[in-house]
Formats: C-alpha cells, sequence, structure tokens
C-alpha cells in the first residue's frame, strides 16, 4: 500500500517529504532494533526516535514486521550495491584489477560499518526471521552467481587462468566479504592493522585462485 492510499484524500503528497520521513522512520528503527531488539522494540520506541507521530508511522508502514523488513531491505541494497558496483567492471579485467577491486570492496564495506554499525548488524539480527533469511540466502546465491559471470569472463578473456574454478572462487571471496563484516561486529577487525592484514590475505587468496600460474 502507498502512502497515498493509506493517506486517502487530501493534500497532494509531497514526495521529498513522503522520502525524508520513510528515510527517518528506516533509521530509527534501525537504530532501536539494534540496541534493545525486535522482540522489545515498540513502535513508539521507533516514532519517538524518529521525532514523529504514530499516525505518520502508519502512513508509511503497516506494523513493526513491515518496517523491520524495510530496515532489512534497505541495508541489503546498501551491501548488494556495493558489491556490484565494483565487479560489474571486472568482465576483462587482469589479476591486478581484481585485486584493485578487492582492496575497494573491502574499504567500502568497512566504512560502511563503522559509519552505520547498525545497519551492518540488523543484517545479522535478520537471519532469525524465516522469510528474510530466505532472501538473504538468495540474495548471496545470486551475488555468488554473478561474480562467478564476471569472472569466467575474465578467464575467457585471457585476463585470469585459464584453469581457474570461477564457481569456487566467487564463493570464497563472497564469503570472505561477508565474513569480514560478521567479523567486524565481533570486534575482529577494529585495529587498521588487522584489517588491512585479512584484505591482503583474501588479495592473496584471489592472486592464487585466479591469477598467472
Amino acid at each position: 500500500m502507498t502512502v497515498s492510499e493509506r493517506r486517502g484524500r487530501g493534500r497532494p503528497v509531497d514526495p521529498d517529504l513522503v522520502q525524508r520521513r520513510h528515510s527517518d522512520l528506516i533509521e530509527a528503527a534501525t537504530e532501536v532494533f539494534a540496541e534493545i531488539g525486535y522482540t522489545k522494540a515498540g513502535i513508539a520506541d521507533i516514532t519517538q526516535r524518529a521525532g514523529l507521530g504514530k499516525g505518520t508511522f502508519y502512513q508509511y508502514f503497516d506494523s513493526k514486521k513491515d518496517v523491520f523488513d524495510g530496515v532489512i531491505d534497505q541495508a541489503v541494497n546498501e551491501v548488494s550495491l556495493l558489491i556490484m558496483t565494483e565487479t560489474s567492471t571486472l568482465a576483462h579485467g587482469s589479476i591486478d584489477d581484481l585485486e584493485h577491486s578487492i582492496r575497494t570492496v573491502a574499504t567500502r564495506l568497512f566504512t560502511m560499518a563503522d559509519e552505520r554499525p547498525h545497519a551492518v548488524r540488523m543484517l545479522v539480527e535478520g537471519i532469525q526471521d524465516e522469510d528474510i533469511r530466505a532472501r538473504l540466502l538468495g540474495l548471496s546465491a545470486n551475488l555468488e552467481a554473478t561474480t562467478a559471470i564476471t569472472l569466467r569472463h575474465g578467464v575467457d578473456a585471457g585476463a585470469l587462468r585459464a584453469d581457474a574454478d570461477v564457481d569456487f572462487a566467487a564463493h570464497l571471496l563472497l564469503s570472505l566479504a561477508l565474513g569480514g563484516l560478521l567479523r567486524i561486529i565481533r570486534g575482529d577487525l577494529t585495529d587498521p592493522v588487522v584489517r588491512a592484514k585479512y584484505v591482503e590475505s583474501a588479495v592473496a587468496t584471489a592472486r592464487t585462485l585466479l591469477g598467472p600460474q
């Protein structure tokens, strides 16, 4: 149901205001769910954090579950866009280009985790929900398949080693990316030196799997 349908007849909807309030509610819900948990959180907690009324909340979302889905969708979109934007440029890239992309994706993931820790944490929280878990697994499979296709193009173009197992390489690289986020949540990758070592280990793994023999 759209905001206009929820509001019924009345003044025309201001698109900028709609987007701003929707974003404010999503951001507030992200923080509240991450801080006190989905079960304990109430709609009043979310609206108070956003500085909006309950009536406004119901113009945008049908329930707490509805806004929770929105929180997960936004976090998923951020991570998938971040990864796909970089890997989509690798169709004919060399191993050096791939290494550059790994470092770029890692840097952006670390930045996202530092600047939006609640959003990253919600990806982990969302796994407990059966429907969201299915969506996250589907997203992971899609990212993995797309990365494998991109790497295959690199092999076919002669940029990557001819005998590379691109399916395994794509699986491992995505696992390293998402595993890095989990380690950040656990507090294992706060030290810049440890982060750099993690990234260079991923780069070395990529070169072993895909680089010249």
